[in-house]
């Protein structure tokens, strides 16, 4: 197979898409575990219950996983349909440095803060579109006190 590079147009496409989702989080995580249940399967809290709420880039790297290149495209296909990209899906991820499969979530449970991280993640990811100022100075307070993140969050940007 060629390699495309066709994820290059892709990925910042959906990721503008995603910013919609910001406070539609549970129709987002609906999607995620009906659209896709078993890429989610790993998206529980400690009870093993799943997820009440998730940031953008835990949603995000459920394509970007240690999964197969097929198993990828599966998922920006779902993710095309769903957050209507025009862009096409890719098929080819070289060049993606895929995350941990056993550290893909970007929020901890530690100290009841959860809530507080992924609002945290959220706005540091809207940031990045322009929708605020808020980059630099959440990056270096997350990465010095945000529980389980310090080098997932390079990766998600």
């Amino acid at each position: 197979m060629d390699n495309d590079y066709s994820w290059t147009k892709f990925n910042p496409a959906a990721a503008r898409k995603l910013c919609a989702y910001s406070n539609r989080r549970e129709e987002l995580l609906s999607w995620l575990y009906s659209a896709l249940p078993e890429e989610t399967n790993y998206l529980h809290g400690p009870d093993h219950k799943k997820l009440t709420d998730i940031d953008p880039f835990t949603v995000f790297g459920v394509m970007n996983r240690h999964i197969s290149q097929e198993k990828k495209a599966e998922v920006a296909k779902a993710f095309k349909i769903f957050l209507k990209v025009d862009e096409p899906a890719p098929t080819d991820f070289r060049g993606v440095s895929p995350l941990n499969n056993e550290n893909s979530m970007f929020f901890g449970f530690k100290d009841g803060k959860t809530a507080e991280d992924i609002n945290n993640l959220w706005t540091l990811y809207l940031g990045l579109f322009g929708k605020n100022d808020k980059v630099a100075e959440l990056f270096n307070q997350m990465t010095q006190h945000q529980y389980g993140i310090k080098f997932n969050l390079t990766m998600g940007m």
